[in-house]
């Protein structure tokens, strides 16, 4: 099961971003684990192309084929990209039309670039000063530590839930008990 691992929350669009940009969005991961899946919250139809970067704006992995999107989230399968809690990154889209939702000013840490839509997301990133949260996440897998840090379970919780040893889990996990 998908665990959001880095991004926004649910909330209402505002407004959409521009087609024909880069646009970024500056999050820092909630846990650690490995994204499989991209997700935006679009306000109407068209087509995305996504990528994550590391915090510096190098690329770590892209879906460059066209997507695909509709009003409401969507969920775009991501090659499996490994994410640390509590390190930056910076998710981003370009867009086919003005689709994919933000909120207003001064809630969140974003940039933008122009870029065609028919190229290839870029490399790099530089673009920055654009202060609205994007409706965008990154979702995926993490192990049972990260379960019990995100949910402030313990390992003791956690075997009782599935039914396996204490053990075992802190086994996985390369912890002592």
């Amino acid at each position: 099961m998908a665990a959001k691992l880095i991004g926004a929350d649910d909330a209402t669009i505002v407004q959409a971003a521009s087609a024909n940009y880069v646009c970024n969005g500056r999050f820092q991961a909630e846990a650690s684990g490995n994204m499989t899946e991209f997700r935006l919250k679009c306000s109407a139809s068209g087509n995305v192309k996504v990528a994550i970067y590391s915090d510096a704006g190098s690329k770590l992995n892209a879906v460059d084929t066209s997507t695909a999107v509709v009003e409401g989230w969507n969920t775009i399968p991501f090659p499996s990209t490994s994410l640390t809690s509590g390190t930056y990154y910076k998710l981003a889209f370009n867009s086919s039309t003005d689709c994919v939702g933000a909120l207003g000013t001064g809630t969140g840490t974003s940039g933008y670039e122009a870029l065609d839509y028919s190229n290839n997301m870029p490399d790099t990133i530089t673009g920055s000063g654009w202060s609205r949260k994007l409706l965008i996440a990154g979702w995926g897998t993490t192990g049972w530590a990260n379960i019990a840090k995100v949910s402030g379970a313990t390992a003791t919780d956690l075997a009782k839930i599935v039914g396996i040893a204490v053990a075992d889990i802190a086994k996985w996990n390369g912890v002592d008990v």
